[in-house]
């Protein structure tokens, strides 16, 4: 049976000039021979969103999903940077990935998994970002590993403390329960 994980990228790491190399360098040393799926968050670009937010105290439920049609783009940065991965953008071919048990790297699209219809799954809010968001990728796959790789450098990390300190959002414990986490700090 093939290793499967799933790899959340922090999108604070985003700016830094060395962070694609030193992600293929995590990819090909501590995951290879593995199933990867793939998953970016927002860095600056949600942290604009929130910005908006506080100055306009908008809708929260709409700002949520305003921030994950913003994922799309560092899906298509993710996409400039590792091309030799293999894309899941649509929920269909996402249907199709689920039962996939192929070793390699897939980037997956949170739009292709994530949708309103998700309702009951996460809050809709500011207290869900994309780390509680790939633990439900995690789950809808059947995968009980997911991974973190984050910009900080605390390294003895519980998910509990990580929601406490606001490394992770506050619903990834829940979201989390049922999986191994692991964390990777760039």
């Amino acid at each position: 049976m093939t290793n499967r994980c799933v790899i959340k990228v922090g999108g604070s790491l985003f700016d830094r000039k060395d962070f694609p190399m030193r992600m293929f360098t995590l990819l090909k040393t501590e995951y290879a021979d593995q199933q990867v799926n793939l998953v970016f968050g927002g860095g600056g670009i949600i942290d604009a969103l929130r910005d908006i937010d506080s100055a306009h105290a908008m809708n929260p439920h709409e700002m949520h999903w305003r921030c994950i049609r913003a994922l799309g783009l560092t899906f298509d940065l993710a996409c400039e940077w590792f091309p030799q991965t293999t894309r899941i953008e649509t929920s269909k071919a996402f249907e199709s990935h689920r039962n996939c048990r192929l070793t390699g790297h897939y980037l997956i699209a949170i739009d292709s998994f994530y949708s309103r219809s998700d309702a009951d799954a996460l809050p809709q809010d500011w207290t869900t970002t994309s780390d509680s968001i790939s633990a439900l990728l995690a789950t809808k796959l059947g995968i009980n590993r997911l991974a973190l790789v984050k910009s900080c450098s605390e390294h003895q990390l519980t998910v509990e403390a990580a929601a406490d300190a606001g490394i992770v959002d506050p619903v990834f414990p829940e979201a989390s329960r049922n999986l191994a986490v692991t964390w990777h700090f760039l």
